[in-house]
């Protein structure tokens, strides 16, 4: 009901949860493993176009599982999808597991982070931090990319785009801790860092 309200519009609820959703789609891929990237975003597409909120989260959780099909040119799909998505729980997703997994496998892109940090829609501002987890996680000398990407963000209103922003420091912090703390204490931030685990003795 939450969501309903959140949405509102046009948007049809079916009421399946999300571990339904989540089986939906790995029975999906399960069943088409010869889908390739063609097929899969053509069917994404015709998911998303059905305007039901179940399905377009099916087609999601799609693209996050193979997103290693996925190529530079379908970053203008990805946007399209993004600008579109009424729910931010299906933007984070699509955000932080199919963009951000593309930008791992394709440097050149951060380029394209930083125009959508740049953009006036504040959906395509927050997927575009969010985007940058995976590439931080994969790369430890991407912290100066995200800084430059998201130093323009830190005084913005939106407080979704905030609270994206804390989250992405929190998780970076298993790679680039120092970074994050210097960021944060720069910007008068609170980032609760996870204190790394002792390792047994044995």
């Amino acid at each position: 009901a939450r969501l309903e309200q959140e949405i509102g519009g046009d948007t049809t609820f079916l009421g399946a949860d999300g571990d339904a959703i989540r089986q939906a789609a790995s029975d999906l891929a399960a069943t088409y493993p010869q889908m390739g990237r063609a097929q899969m975003t053509a069917f994404v597409r015709t998911l998303w176009q059905s305007r039901i909120h179940e399905l377009r989260a099916v087609g999601i959780e799609l693209l996050a599982t193979r997103a290693e099909l996925l190529e530079p040119a379908d970053l203008d799909f990805l946007e399209k999808l993004l600008k579109d998505s009424e729910a931010d729980e299906l933007a984070s997703r699509l955000a932080g597991d199919v963009l951000g997994a593309l930008v791992v496998k394709n440097k050149k892109l951060w380029r394209d982070l930083r125009r959508l940090a740049n953009a006036s829609n504040e959906a395509l501002q927050r997927a575009a931090v969010r985007a940058c987890r995976l590439p931080l996680l994969h790369d430890d000398t991407a912290f100066a990319r995200f800084e430059e990407l998201s130093t323009p963000l830190i005084a913005a209103a939106d407080a979704t785009l905030q609270r994206a922003i804390d989250e992405l420091l929190a998780a970076a912090a298993a790679v680039h801790s120092d970074a994050v703390r210097a960021l944060a204490e720069k910007h008068g931030r609170v980032v609760k860092i996870k204190a790394k685990s002792k390792p047994k003795a044995k």
